[in-house]
């Protein structure tokens, strides 16, 4: 059976189909002031648009659209290093990105922990990129107090629409060995869920 939107209902259905996901199952998008260069001690980059990324669905799994490469990014990490995407390749990776004020993130946190030591040996690499363009402050005490073990870097004006950008928080882009994004999570993830994309790849 097809649906067919008429013109005027279909910007409607879209926002409230979107609404009520975030409200399902993450943090709607907060409408701040980029980062600036001082506010985490360097630049960052991301580059690489795609100019007609997939849109995804709550829940996606990888594989259910079609891939496209990974943008090419440098974001300074709450350690002082750096992350690139250049320096990834020829691993599993999972992009997150996540605020500190949104409480599914940090729900699903634990989660990423647990994946990235149980499978950092075999490839898997797991990247958190805070969205607190006002708060980086909060961004380094939270990662000590909760023992995050995997990079965290602070996002910049233009990385979350480098990826074809988001509904709400969380977010967790599934990337493969080859450098292609192969699906994304939109909202709260089980643990479960998150395992057996990352297994599929690894």
């Amino acid at each position: 059976m097809t649906v067919r939107f008429s013109r005027s209902a279909l910007p409607t259905s879209l926002l409230l189909a979107a609404l009520l996901a975030v409200l399902a199952t993450g943090c709607a998008q907060r409408k701040e002031a980029p980062a600036t260069e001082a506010a985490h001690g360097g630049a960052g980059q991301a580059v690489n648009t795609p100019p007609e990324a997939p849109a995804g669905e709550v829940q996606a799994t990888p594989g259910g659209e079609k891939p496209w490469p990974a943008p090419a990014f440098e974001l300074k990490t709450v350690d002082g290093g750096t992350a690139r995407m250049a320096d990834l390749k020829g691993k599993v990776v999972l992009v997150d990105f996540w605020a500190t004020w949104c409480p599914p993130c940090k729900k699903e946190i634990p989660h990423l922990v647990t994946l990235y030591d149980r499978y950092k040996d075999k490839g898997l690499v797991v990247l958190g990129v805070a969205d607190d363009p006002n708060d980086h402050s909060r961004v380094a005490p939270f990662v000590t107090k909760n023992q995050i073990p995997y990079p965290v870097a602070y996002s910049v004006e233009g990385t979350a629409d480098s990826f074809g950008g988001l509904v709400g928080y969380p977010t967790v882009f599934v990337i493969n060995r080859d450098g292609q994004v192969v699906g994304k999570f939109i909202g709260y993830t089980d643990e479960s869920t998150l395992e057996a994309a990352v297994q599929k790849l690894l």
